[in-house]
């Protein structure tokens, strides 16, 4: 119940949903930065870079600073990255914010994702 009543407490207010990525790959290392709310419609736009652009990267960093929200849907992405990067590499997320800190938690997500906070 905990983990269904933090993604509520974080909510969809307003039916804002914008998703900005951001990314930056030199040699094997690729960093993207996501900015906004990653939810049911903007989660998609994510899991494209998952699927088309990991290829060849031996280190993906996250930088989710500026993301304010994730649902379930931004949350299955997130793993999908981490279950690519596993095989090939590693991944760190990077400064995530107390909602979205408190879904990976809820989740169990945080036993083994390395999460770096460098603010």
């Amino acid at each position: 119940m905990g983990f269904f009543k933090k993604l509520f407490e974080h909510g969809e207010p307003s039916g804002e949903s914008s998703l900005q990525i951001k990314k930056d790959l030199k040699g094997e290392e690729m960093y993207v930065t996501l900015i906004g709310r990653m939810n049911a419609v903007t989660a998609p736009e994510l899991s494209k870079v998952v699927e088309n652009e990991l290829g060849g990267v031996k280190r993906l960093v996250l930088d989710l600073t500026d993301l304010e929200y994730t649902s379930s849907a931004g949350l299955r992405v997130i793993m999908a990255a981490f279950e690519v990067m596993n095989r090939q590499g590693n991944m760190v997320l990077l400064n995530p914010c107390e909602a979205v800190t408190d879904v990976l938690d809820e989740t169990g997500m945080v036993d083994f994702l390395e999460i770096i906070r460098d603010r």
